[in-house]
């Protein structure tokens, strides 16, 4: 499950829509009503946009909160953009000098670039950013003023706090006000909570391990180890719809369950669903061949996989067979071809770094 850093970035990221909002119905109004605004009260009053800075170490969850902004803009009214900072610079860069190529080497060139830039985004988002030559130095204040002059709306992750860009770099004090800018107009997020689940991934060599016997039990416990940071281990009760769940251990976010634990007694979605809500992962050791003397617990091993695979929870198994060979049932084998293939997917790398990172 996120942790509460985590959480609390998603939340403060969210208030992003209600400042895009704002800007656009600025935008609207008409070029007699604003310079009237601006009269009255001065550029305050001009659409002006705003964000957020998501800094943090690396392997918190910066990239995958951003993302998450980045998804749920989709389909929206406002025209999102992101992209690696460096990539996204060395464009600007590229357009500032066909600019300046073409006789246009004014002192608000780079503001001209920005302003293109903002008539086709409404929301840009820049994954590591950071600052290390004093060209991009020089120019990110000026850039950055005109975007926001024109309502656009930037979200940056990076490994540094603003008070440490450029750090030690060539005549840093220039760039003073850029960073008291980005401090100005952005929400500075600290994710500096938790652990670095990329690390915890390349410790994870394998998320499944078959035959069973002792070889699998020390595999089941150092998975579990690894994943609570070799926390003591609890039971603990869930309830729902008045009904109690009894987890056999759990610690830190992720629980261990025996597989007839889980799928061998009257157990349906809604349980499968608390359990997916409550943990981050799940341990599930000691699953049995599937053949035609286990419909029923196969079935709900089907639903408890579908749904820990839809809400991207970390899975790791224990099982007589490999994945391929775990189901010896013409009857299940078409109804258990889904789970087979997520189960699959469920132990790539891919899938194992973003469960961890969720």
């Amino acid at each position: 499950m996120p942790n509460r850093a985590q959480q609390q970035a998603v939340a403060r990221l969210g208030r992003i829509e209600e400042g895009l909002e704002v800007a656009a119905k600025e935008r609207r109004k008409s070029p007699l009503v604003r310079w009237f605004s601006r009269f009255l009260f001065g550029d305050a009053e001009l659409p002006m946009g705003g964000g957020a800075y998501v800094c943090g170490p690396v392997g918190r969850g910066k990239t995958v909160v951003m993302d998450l902004l980045v998804e749920a803009m989709e389909g929206s009214q406002f025209r999102t953009h992101r992209t690696h900072f460096h990539r996204f610079f060395a464009k600007v860069h590229e357009s500032i000098h066909e600019r300046r190529t073409s006789g246009q080497d004014t002192d608000d060139v780079v503001s001209l670039v920005a302003c293109d830039i903002a008539a086709d985004i409404d929301l840009l988002a820049f994954d590591e950013f950071y600052v290390n030559n004093i060209a991009d130095a020089m120019m990110l204040g000026r850039f950055l003023s005109a975007l926001f002059a024109q309502g656009v709306f930037v979200v940056m992750t990076s490994n540094d706090p603003p008070d440490q860009l450029y750090s030690g770099g060539l005549q840093r004090e220039r760039f003073i006000p850029t960073i008291d800018l980005i401090k100005t107009r952005l929400d500075v997020i600290h994710m500096d909570a938790g652990r670095d689940y990329r690390l915890l991934q390349r410790r994870l060599p394998s998320t499944f391990h078959a035959p069973l016997g002792a070889a699998a039990d020390r595999f089941a416990v150092a998975c579990m180890s690894e994943l609570t940071q070799d926390a003591e281990l609890q039971p603990l009760s869930l309830f729902v719809n008045a009904r109690r769940i009894e987890v056999p251990a759990a610690a830190k976010g992720f629980a261990w369950f025996g597989f007839e634990h889980l799928c061998e007694r009257p157990m349906g979605s809604g349980d499968y669903l608390a359990l997916a809500s409550e943990f981050k992962g799940l341990v599930i050791s000691d699953v049995p061949i599937l053949d035609d003397s286990a419909l029923e617990s196969a079935e709900r091993f089907r639903i408890l996989v579908d749904i820990l695979y839809d809400q991207g929870r970390f899975l790791c198994l224990t099982a007589d067979a490999p994945v391929e060979e775990l189901v010896q049932s013409d009857q299940l084998a078409p109804a258990l071809a889904r789970t087979v293939s997520r189960l699959i997917e469920m132990q790539s790398p891919k899938y194992v770094a973003a469960a961890l990172a969720a």
